[in-house]
Protein backbone atom coordinates (compact mmCIF):
# COMPACT_ATOMS: atom_id res chain seq x y z
CA UNK A 1 0.00 0.00 0.00
CA UNK A 2 1.15 3.41 -0.88
CA UNK A 3 0.95 5.94 2.07
CA UNK A 4 -1.29 8.34 0.38
CA UNK A 5 -2.16 12.11 1.49
CA UNK A 6 -5.78 12.68 1.76
CA UNK A 7 -5.42 15.13 -1.32
CA UNK A 8 -3.91 12.16 -3.45
CA UNK A 9 -6.78 10.09 -2.35
CA UNK A 10 -9.06 12.42 -3.28
CA UNK A 11 -7.04 13.13 -6.65
CA UNK A 12 -7.31 9.07 -6.91
CA UNK A 13 -11.24 9.08 -6.54
CA UNK A 14 -11.52 11.54 -9.07
CA UNK A 15 -10.03 10.08 -11.15
CA UNK A 16 -11.57 6.61 -10.97
CA UNK A 17 -14.97 8.52 -10.60
CA UNK A 18 -14.67 11.17 -13.61
CA UNK A 19 -12.49 8.59 -15.99
CA UNK A 20 -11.89 11.88 -18.37
CA UNK A 21 -9.08 9.49 -20.29
CA UNK A 22 -11.53 6.74 -21.16
CA UNK A 23 -9.57 3.85 -19.14
CA UNK A 24 -12.78 2.16 -18.42
CA UNK A 25 -12.88 1.72 -14.73
CA UNK A 26 -16.62 1.61 -14.65
CA UNK A 27 -17.89 -1.55 -13.58
CA UNK A 28 -14.40 -2.82 -12.62
CA UNK A 29 -13.42 -4.92 -9.45
CA UNK A 30 -10.61 -2.76 -6.85
CA UNK A 31 -8.18 -5.43 -8.80
CA UNK A 32 -9.35 -4.66 -11.88
CA UNK A 33 -8.58 -1.08 -11.20
CA UNK A 34 -5.64 -0.90 -9.23
CA UNK A 35 -4.00 -3.26 -12.20
CA UNK A 36 -4.71 -0.32 -14.73
CA UNK A 37 -4.01 2.31 -12.31
CA UNK A 38 -0.17 0.39 -12.25
CA UNK A 39 -0.10 -0.15 -15.69
CA UNK A 40 2.28 1.84 -18.09
CA UNK A 41 1.42 3.20 -21.51
CA UNK A 42 -2.36 2.81 -20.55
CA UNK A 43 -2.94 6.31 -21.69
CA UNK A 44 -0.88 7.86 -25.00
CA UNK A 45 -0.65 11.21 -23.30
CA UNK A 46 0.34 10.83 -20.30
CA UNK A 47 4.16 11.50 -19.66
CA UNK A 48 7.41 9.55 -20.40
CA UNK A 49 9.23 9.28 -17.47
CA UNK A 50 13.09 8.50 -17.21
CA UNK A 51 14.12 5.40 -16.26
CA UNK A 52 16.79 6.40 -13.90
CA UNK A 53 20.07 3.68 -13.97
CA UNK A 54 19.69 1.64 -17.07
CA UNK A 55 22.22 -1.35 -17.75
CA UNK A 56 24.64 -0.99 -20.33
CA UNK A 57 23.03 -4.01 -22.30
CA UNK A 58 19.57 -2.12 -22.72
CA UNK A 59 21.75 0.91 -24.04
CA UNK A 60 23.84 -1.62 -26.41
CA UNK A 61 20.71 -3.32 -27.76
CA UNK A 62 19.67 0.20 -28.83
CA UNK A 63 22.79 0.90 -30.95
CA UNK A 64 22.77 0.27 -35.26
CA UNK A 65 26.12 -1.27 -35.93
CA UNK A 66 26.74 1.40 -39.28
CA UNK A 67 26.13 3.76 -37.08
CA UNK A 68 28.37 3.21 -34.49
CA UNK A 69 31.42 2.10 -36.86
CA UNK A 70 31.14 5.16 -38.86
CA UNK A 71 31.69 7.40 -35.80
CA UNK A 72 34.77 9.58 -35.31
CA UNK A 73 37.44 8.84 -33.21
CA UNK A 74 36.30 11.47 -30.55
CA UNK A 75 32.45 9.93 -30.24
CA UNK A 76 33.90 6.28 -30.31
CA UNK A 77 36.23 7.50 -27.30
CA UNK A 78 33.29 8.89 -25.48
CA UNK A 79 30.87 5.68 -26.27
CA UNK A 80 33.39 3.48 -24.50
CA UNK A 81 33.70 5.81 -21.35
CA UNK A 82 29.92 6.10 -20.87
CA UNK A 83 29.16 2.35 -21.39
CA UNK A 84 32.35 1.03 -19.67
CA UNK A 85 30.55 0.57 -16.71
CA UNK A 86 27.92 -2.15 -15.80
CA UNK A 87 24.82 0.51 -15.37
CA UNK A 88 24.52 4.15 -16.78
CA UNK A 89 22.55 6.61 -15.01
CA UNK A 90 20.63 7.77 -17.75
CA UNK A 91 19.09 10.89 -15.22
CA UNK A 92 21.80 12.63 -15.29
CA UNK A 93 21.20 15.53 -17.50
CA UNK A 94 25.47 15.45 -17.91
CA UNK A 95 24.83 11.82 -18.86
CA UNK A 96 22.24 12.30 -21.18
CA UNK A 97 23.48 15.29 -23.02
CA UNK A 98 26.80 13.68 -22.99
CA UNK A 99 25.42 10.28 -24.84
CA UNK A 100 22.80 12.37 -27.00
CA UNK A 101 26.06 14.29 -28.88
CA UNK A 102 27.94 10.78 -29.47
CA UNK A 103 24.96 10.10 -32.21
CA UNK A 104 23.65 12.91 -34.82
CA UNK A 105 20.52 14.44 -34.45
CA UNK A 106 18.07 11.90 -36.85
CA UNK A 107 20.07 8.79 -36.03
CA UNK A 108 18.19 5.87 -35.54
CA UNK A 109 20.83 4.99 -32.57
CA UNK A 110 20.01 8.43 -30.84
CA UNK A 111 16.24 7.55 -31.00
CA UNK A 112 16.73 4.04 -30.03
CA UNK A 113 18.75 5.22 -26.86
CA UNK A 114 16.09 8.04 -26.03
CA UNK A 115 13.17 5.30 -25.99
CA UNK A 116 15.43 3.03 -23.97
CA UNK A 117 15.58 5.42 -21.27
CA UNK A 118 12.20 7.31 -21.10
CA UNK A 119 9.44 4.83 -20.03
CA UNK A 120 5.54 5.78 -20.40
CA UNK A 121 4.21 6.58 -17.15
CA UNK A 122 1.02 4.95 -15.42
CA UNK A 123 -2.07 6.48 -14.94
CA UNK A 124 -0.77 6.06 -10.73
CA UNK A 125 1.69 8.05 -11.43
CA UNK A 126 0.73 10.58 -14.22
CA UNK A 127 -2.82 11.80 -11.34
CA UNK A 128 -0.66 11.38 -7.90
CA UNK A 129 2.36 13.19 -9.80
CA UNK A 130 4.91 10.51 -7.81
CA UNK A 131 7.29 8.79 -10.06
CA UNK A 132 7.60 4.76 -9.04
CA UNK A 133 4.45 4.76 -7.42
CA UNK A 134 2.33 1.97 -7.25
CA UNK A 135 -0.98 1.58 -5.10
CA UNK A 136 -2.97 -1.54 -4.48
CA UNK A 137 -6.23 -2.53 -3.62
CA UNK A 138 -6.56 -0.92 -0.06
CA UNK A 139 -5.54 2.47 -2.12
CA UNK A 140 -8.35 1.90 -4.06
CA UNK A 141 -10.88 1.10 -1.72
CA UNK A 142 -9.87 3.81 0.84
CA UNK A 143 -10.42 6.28 -2.29
CA UNK A 144 -13.55 5.08 -3.64
CA UNK A 145 -15.03 4.75 0.43
CA UNK A 146 -13.32 8.50 0.71
CA UNK A 147 -15.70 9.54 -1.87
CA UNK A 148 -18.78 7.60 -1.40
Amino acid sequence: MADLTQAQLTALASEINADSKGVGYAGKTNKQITDLLNTRGLVATDPKINAGIVTVQVLLNALVGSEVVALSPAASAALLIYFSGGSVDTGNTNVRAGIAAIFGAGTTSRANLVAAVDRPATRAETVLAVVGIVIDQRDVSLALNRAA
